[in-house]
């Protein structure tokens, strides 16, 4: 329990982190925040996402 405890203080605060410089300053590069094998895994989840989403008028 601890250790579960400990990884979602890590994750909450990499969220909040994220948000907080989001919110200042939105042009920020994103390997501030995230490592080159962080980018590449959460560039292919996006594109995966992007190819499963039908797209209609009402979402343009």
């Amino acid at each position: 329990m601890k250790r579960a405890i400990a990884i979602n203080l890590v994750i909450a605060w990499r969220i909040m982190l994220m948000t907080l410089l989001g919110r200042e300053t939105p042009e920020l590069p994103s390997e501030i925040l995230f490592s080159d094998l962080e980018i590449e895994v959460l560039s292919a989840y996006a594109k995966k996402k992007a190819s499963n989403h039908r797209v209609s008028l009402e979402t343009r």
